[in-house]
C-alpha cells in the first residue's frame, strides 16, 4: 500500500517539529472548524518560493525515485476518462526521459508518487503534514496515515474525474489549475450504495463520470500559493492553465475517517442482505458499530489464517 501509518507518538512529534519551525501554511481555523470534511475551502501557502519545487529540482527528484514511482502520459485526455488506468491508456510510447526533457513539447504529465520517501524532500513534507495537523486538531485526534504526490505538468493537461478514499490538501506552487470539486455525501453525485461499494476497492470501484455533475461543482481557480482542501472521499476534476503547472496533494486518513472507511464496508457487505441502509455519516453510534463489526470479522479471518491481528486491521 502507498503512504505511511503514523502512530499517535509520530505525529505528535510531528505537531511539535511544526509549532516551532517557521510556517509555510496559512490556514483560516475559522475555515477549518466551518468546511473541514464538509465542503472544499482556499488556503495559503508560501511553498512557491521553496526551492525544492523549482522545476530542475523536481527533475532530478524524477531521476532519482524508483521508476515505478514516476508516472507519466500525456496530459491532454478526457476528462471522464477511467482515472486508474489513465497513466497507461495515454502514455502513448512516451518516455520518461522525454516526458522530463521536453514536458511542454510533448504536452506531458508527470506524477511522482511518495515524494517523502526521498531523504531531502521528506523533512519538508513532514513539517508541511505537522502544520497541516496543527491546523485540523480541532477536528481530528490525529492523523494516522499520510501520503503524498507531486504533479508537473504541461499546458491544458487533465486529471480525469476520480474520487480518492483519503482526505485531501492541493497546493497549487507552479502555474494555474481549476479545481473542480464535489459533495461526495450528494445523492445526485454518489449514490449511498456508490459511496459504500468505493471501499470494495473493485477495478470498478470508483462511480464513473455522468452528465448531471458539471450543474453540480464547486470551482475553485487555484494560482501559486493557494491551495483547496478536498473532504473525505470528494470527487474531483482537475485542469492546468496555459503554462507549466507544479502542484503538492498531500492526503491523509484518521482514525475518524477510518470508521466511515469500515462504516461503508459494512454498508457494502451487507446489503445483498437488504441490510447496511442507513448512510454513512449520519449518526456516530451506528457508524462505530458498523465499524466495530468489520474489524471484529478482521481479526477472526486474521486469527485463522495466523496473521497478526493488528496487520489486518491495518488493511483496507
Amino acid at each position: 500500500m502507498l503512504g505511511e501509518f503514523l502512530s499517535q507518538e509520530r505525529f505528535r512529534a510531528l505537531l511539535a517539529g511544526a509549532e516551532a519551525a517557521p510556517r509555510w501554511l496559512e490556514i483560516d481555523p475559522a475555515a477549518v472548524r466551518e468546511h473541514y470534511n464538509r465542503r472544499g475551502f482556499l488556503v495559503s501557502h508560501r511553498l512557491p518560493e521553496h526551492p525544492l519545487f523549482e522545476l530542475e529540482a523536481l527533475f532530478q527528484l524524477c531521476r532519482r525515485m524508483p521508476r515505478q514511482a514516476v508516472k507519466h502520459r500525456f496530459g491532454i485526455v478526457p476528462g471522464n476518462a477511467h482515472f486508474d488506468s489513465s497513466n497507461t491508456a495515454f502514455n502513448g510510447g512516451l518516455t520518461l526521459d522525454e516526458a522530463i526533457d521536453h514536458l511542454e513539447a510533448k504536452r506531458a504529465y508527470i506524477a511522482i508518487y511518495n515524494p517523502e520517501k526521498d531523504p531531502e524532500y521528506r523533512p519538508v513534507i513532514e513539517g508541511l503534514l505537522g502544520e497541516l495537523g496543527l491546523a485540523a486538531r480541532g477536528q481530528e485526534p490525529w492523523f494516522n496515515w499520510y501520503s503524498t504526490y507531486l504533479f508537473i505538468s504541461a499546458n491544458d493537461s487533465v486529471t480525469p474525474y476520480h474520487m480518492d478514499r483519503e482526505m485531501n490538501f492541493l497546493l497549487q506552487i507552479r502555474g494555474r489549475k481549476t479545481v473542480q470539486l464535489w459533495d461526495p455525501r450528494d445523492s445526485g453525485v454518489m449514490t449511498p450504495a456508490q459511496r459504500d461499494f468505493l471501499f470494495s476497492y473493485a477495478d470498478d470501484s470508483r462511480p464513473a463520470w455522468h452528465d448531471g455533475l458539471p450543474k453540480l461543482a464547486h470551482v475553485f481557480e487555484l494560482r501559486p500559493g493557494l491551495g483547496v482542501h478536498h473532504p473525505f472521499i470528494a470527487p474531483h476534476l482537475v485542469t492546468t492553465g496555459p503554462n507549466v503547472s507544479v502542484s503538492l496533494a498531500i492526503t491523509f486518513r484518521s482514525p475518524r475517517s477510518d470508521v466511515w472507511s469500515d462504516a461503508h464496508v459494512f454498508n457494502h457487505k451487507l446489503r445483498r442482505f437488504g441490510l447496511g441502509g442507513i448512510p454513512v455519516r449520519e449518526n456516530e453510534l451506528v457508524d462505530a458499530t458498523k465499524a466495530g463489526c468489520i474489524r471484529a470479522l478482521r481479526r477472526a479471518r486474521a486469527t485463522i489464517k495466523g496473521q497478526a491481528p493488528q496487520m489486518a486491521d491495518a488493511a483496507h
